[in-house]
């Protein structure tokens, strides 16, 4: 379980289209503590309302970050307001976004949970930009079927998750995306200690982002996130 809470200074308020579409569109009704997302209103003052993310639910509520971005604030800002302690800007006011487990973790260790939740999709086998500038990055993957086929796939989605997030035109503006299998072996692999079933190949990224997260599906119950987010790398098993 994880917590999300928005702690607002003293006499700040907020429009009813800032946090109150954040938390209204982000989660379901069940999922709100004691309704706080369908009670706020234009001028509400923020006091550090809560509401649960449940973890493993990824279909059950939008992208977290993506409602963020839709208020102005970024993935960087927030990474970095969650390692400082810094506030963020919301509607126009400062507001200290606070991000944390049920019990006291440090932000990198949150990021390490979350973070991979935020770039996972029902589709299997996909792989999603998240932001930055200029970077290579390689992973390693297994195939269900053609890698060919499926290297079309992954390229597809990643034009596709940045034209929008960053808007039309942009992916073309930055420079090109190369993506191509540098290595790949048949028969059954193991990784991290988790076997996984198909061809493992070695997936070479030559992107103009240089902070970057995948979730790349390896086999029918396992994935494997992967990102660099202020500079700093985390990976994630699932």
């Amino acid at each position: 379980m994880i917590i999300l809470q928005l702690h607002g200074k003293e006499n700040v308020t907020v429009s009813r289209e800032g946090v109150h579409g954040l938390i209204h569109h982000l989660l379901p009704t069940e999922y709100h503590e004691q309704g706080v997302g369908t009670q706020f209103a234009n001028g509400d003052n923020i006091k550090a309302h809560t509401f649960w993310v449940p973890c493993g639910d990824y279909e059950k509520y939008q992208p977290f970050l993506l409602e963020i971005r839709a208020l102005g604030i970024t993935e960087q800002n927030l990474y970095k307001a969650l390692k400082s302690k810094e506030s963020l800007t919301l509607d126009g006011k400062e507001v200290n976004i606070d991000l944390c487990r049920h019990f006291s973790v440090k932000a990198e260790e949150v990021l390490r949970t979350f973070m991979p939740i935020l770039v996972r999709k029902s589709m299997k086998n996909a792989a999603f930009l998240k932001y930055g500038s200029p970077g290579q990055k390689t992973i390693y993957l297994t195939y269900k079927d053609n890698p060919a086929a499926w290297l079309e796939t992954v390229k597809s989605n990643l034009v596709r998750r940045a034209e929008a997030i960053m808007g039309g035109g942009w992916v073309e503006q930055a420079g090109p995306l190369h993506i191509r299998v540098i290595q790949a072996t048949d028969a059954r692999s193991q990784l991290r200690g988790r076997v996984v079933r198909g061809t493992r190949g070695k997936l070479e990224i030559k992107a103009p982002w240089n902070d970057i997260a995948f979730n790349l599906s390896l086999g029918e119950r396992c994935s494997y996130g992967f990102g660099v987010l202020g500079g700093e790398a985390y990976e994630s098993w699932t």
